[in-house]
């Protein structure tokens, strides 16, 4: 639907991810910011689904996995 509405930015919550629209809206060449991960789980999940922008209460955090992540 963001495509179809011409847009070019998802930015799904990270309780509403799956894989598989990460992948869809990464086929479809979307950009996707995920909004309030604030677990280090999700964080990680986040990261390992390689969504071009993370929104965190805690932005250290997300820094400290970044940069201990092997891509």
């Amino acid at each position: 639907m963001v495509k179809l509405a011409g847009g070019s930015v998802r930015c799904p919550n990270v309780n509403d991810v799956t894989d598989s629209n990460i992948l869809l809206a990464k086929d479809i060449r979307l950009c996707i910011a995920v909004w309030t991960v604030n677990d280090i789980k999700d964080t990680d999940r986040m990261i390992d689904l390689k969504v071009d922008a993370i929104v965190t209460d805690y932005p250290g955090r997300v820094q400290r996995r970044l940069s201990d992540w092997v891509f």
